[in-house]
């Protein structure tokens, strides 16, 4: 049985871009559920050009705030705040 977690209630679903261990930024789309510190987790419903179809069925991991790269050329930050109407609406 596979544990279930609420989601933040302002602006729950977050796009960015995320450096980790990768060469380039991977673009990502985050259901999140809880926000501390440095550290944000949530279901991955995007991660490259893999997408989740259902909240059920995607994963939960957390990201360092830290990893997400501004946009090239102004320190701008790749992260875009999303309600949950934009996701039905535009997807992930």
């Amino acid at each position: 049985m596979s544990m279930q977690y609420c989601l933040i209630r302002n602006l729950p679903v977050w796009k960015f871009y995320y450096k980790g261990t990768h060469t380039k930024p991977i673009r990502t789309t985050l259901a999140v559920t809880e926000v501390s510190g440095d550290i944000v987790r949530g279901y991955v419903l995007r991660r490259g050009n893999e997408v989740c179809a259902k909240l059920a069925d995607a994963q939960i991991k957390s990201f360092r705030k830290s990893n997400i790269p501004t946009i090239r050329g102004s320190k701008q930050s790749s992260l875009s705040k999303h309600t949950l109407t934009d996701l039905i609406v535009n997807g992930a």
